[in-house]
């Protein structure tokens, strides 16, 4: 998703026309309509309603216009980091769940170590329930979850967003159907899914017990890459988050199966002890955490 083209977006909401969000931004008219059509082609809805000469947002539009603001936020925020010296130093003592370490999120730790090479990152695969015991007995700094909402005012939420599980397999490995596939058919393939107490196994245990069935995977992993080559095999299922598999899923590679089962959402949130004192290095990569959470999660 190209960021000129949110910022051209925000600007036919702001003007309210094409030809003087065109003008403002020293762009042709067709350079304008083209990002706007390439922008609504990636999310799949229309932003604006085009009538005559008149143009209004869109119901989908108005919600889109929230994160599109957030988005160039956080590039502008990007742009600071980078200008900022590189004096911070110190250690970080952070966990996560190990679905959201994705290559994109490795990128990211990069960066952070490239503007701050004096600052360790001490990086631990850590359950949930235990980050946030070891949040509060201070022996986590920030910790990066993929669950439930976390209730309560004892931590202090530096962000989050709401992620979605889909099944995916290889397109070769069952044939295109217009019908979902039943929740009894499903648990009959060769499911490969995250390990127990994971938040989206237990979202989906939950929905197969309510319809009488039980769950045999034939591999439990949070591995992703381990997921990604275990996909290999023929007749092979896996339930990943949909982030995960951004990539494999535009090339086409994999494809989201199509299940007679209730969506399973999660929310990913970096979260701080209350009592923490945030460092600035700590600061930092809260920022650039903030910056990327959109392409990472």
């Amino acid at each position: 998703m190209e960021l000129r083209n949110i910022t051209t977006f925000l600007k036919i909401a702001e003007t309210g026309s094409f030809t003087r969000a065109a003008a403002q931004l020293g762009y042709n008219q067709s350079t304008v309509t083209v990002q706007i059509q390439q922008l609504e082609q990636e999310l799949g809805v229309m932003l604006f309603d085009r009538v005559g000469r008149r143009i209004s947002l869109t119901e989908k539009g108005y919600e889109f216009l929230g994160y599109a603001h957030e988005i160039v936020r956080a590039a502008e925020k990007a742009k600071s980091i980078a200008q900022k010296d590189r004096k911070a130093a110190g250690m970080i003592r952070a966990a996560a769940a190990e679905e959201l370490l994705t290559p994109t999120f490795m990128q990211m730790l990069s960066l952070y170590h490239a503007r701050f090479p004096e600052v360790e990152i001490d990086l631990r695969i850590v359950r949930p329930d235990e980050q946030l015991a070891a949040l509060r007995a201070g022996e986590l700094d920030m910790g990066l979850i993929l669950g439930e909402p976390i209730e309560g005012d004892e931590y202090i939420l530096a962000w989050e967003r709401r992620d979605r599980a889909v099944f995916v397999t290889r397109p070769d490995n069952l044939p295109p159907s217009t019908t979902p596939l039943s929740l009894e058919a499903l648990c009959a393939q060769r499911l490969i899914l995250p390990c127990r107490g994971s938040g989206f196994r237990d979202l989906f245990e939950k929905a197969a017990a309510e319809s009488g069935l039980h769950v045999r995977p034939a591999v439990s992993i949070n591995h992703l890459g381990s997921v990604k080559q275990l996909l290999g095999a023929e007749n092979t299922v896996a339930l990943l988050p949909e982030f995960a598999v951004r990539d494999e899923l535009a090339d086409g590679s994999l494809q989201v199966l199509a299940v007679d089962c209730p969506e399973m959402r999660l929310r990913s949130q970096m979260l701080y002890h209350r009592s923490k004192w945030v460092s600035p290095p700590m600061q930092e990569l809260l920022d650039l955490m903030s910056c990327y959470r959109g392409l990472f999660l």
